[in-house]
């Protein structure tokens, strides 16, 4: 993402977590929607391969509203995932 974005201020965040390999994931399926994505951790500082911290991933204000849809079928998906595998359990 170029830097003069960066400075702009016109960036969100659309995504926070703990887990490196979520992350990843949420980052790898904006991306594929063509979404440039920054990747941050509670340094401040990017990170392309190996983020460490509290990452949160931030993307163009006019890309916000495709993402957090993104976002929000990539946790759709994951809940519905979590509650076939306890039907299963049971």
């Amino acid at each position: 993402m170029p830097e003069e974005l960066i400075s702009t201020g016109s960036l969100v965040d659309v995504f926070d977590t703990n887990d490196e390999s979520e992350s990843l994931v949420v980052r790898g399926l904006l991306e594929a929607s063509e979404i440039e994505v920054l990747l941050t951790s509670d340094t401040g500082v990017e990170f392309h391969n190996a983020p460490l911290g509290h990452m949160r991933l931030m993307v163009l204000e006019s890309d916000a509203t495709e993402a957090q849809q993104i976002i929000a079928q990539y946790r759709q998906a994951g809940q519905q995932e979590m509650d076939t595998a306890e039907a299963i359990a049971e």
